[in-house]
């Protein structure tokens, strides 16, 4: 019954002209052009040229920003502040830290935006799982998550890897039921992310 209510409340997710599932397509794009815009070294937005219209001229930054205005236009809004104080590399922090870092500053600011597109859903799969697991030996949990998983498309596996990233009582569950599994190293916003839980994943290359 709760699963049966978690595809109800998947269904229910109204984002503009997308369908439930083309929503998490849409979202993994965001994510992903979000990570390439702060991994990019293109000069802060302090030191373009305005050209008179709130844009700025010819920069590889300005094309950037209007194709996300174009593609979400509410996560556009405050997209210069986002970049100018996107996360620098402290001296003593390793590359899979500062991965992390970054990975949570760009699904912070897409959760921001978007909570009550995807709030409610991900909040009722923690409640499913908690339940799961507190039912202990009474039944298969391996099971029933192995279930929830299945019912779960990619780009819905991806948006909860970077949920997991910014909740940590859902990484829980992610690592202890191997909810992510079926996601591919190659389908994340970089392919060392999966470093970020200890659980496996698919791996398309082989002998990679």
């Amino acid at each position: 019954e709760l699963m049966k209510n978690q595809l109800e409340l998947l269904k229910r997710i109204e984002y503009k002209d997308n369908s439930p599932q083309s929503y998490f397509i849409h979202v993994k794009k965001i994510l992903e052009f979000l990570y390439s815009l702060i991994s990019s070294e293109y000069a802060d937005t302090t030191s373009q040229i305005a050209d008179g219209m709130g844009g700025f001229n010819n920069t590889d930054y300005g094309n950037k920003i209007n194709m996300l205005a174009k593609f979400d236009n509410e996560l556009s809004v405050k997209i210069d502040d986002f970049y100018i104080k996107r996360p620098k590399k402290d001296n003593d922090e390793d590359d899979i830290s500062f991965e992390r870092k970054k990975a949570k500053y760009v699904y912070d600011y897409f959760f921001e935006y978007h909570f009550m597109y995807v709030g409610h859903y991900f909040r009722h799969l923690f409640n499913i799982l908690k339940y799961i697991d507190k039912k202990g030996l009474f039944i298969n949990r391996k099971f029933y998550t192995g279930l929830i998983q299945a019912q779960m498309s990619a780009p819905e596996l991806f948006v909860l890897f970077y949920n997991g990233i910014k909740f940590k009582k859902m990484a829980k569950y992610i690592n202890r039921y191997s909810l992510i599994e079926n996601l591919a190293k190659q389908d994340l916003m970089y392919k060392n992310h999966y470093n970020f839980y200890t659980c496996k994943m698919k791996d398309r290359i082989k002998n990679e």
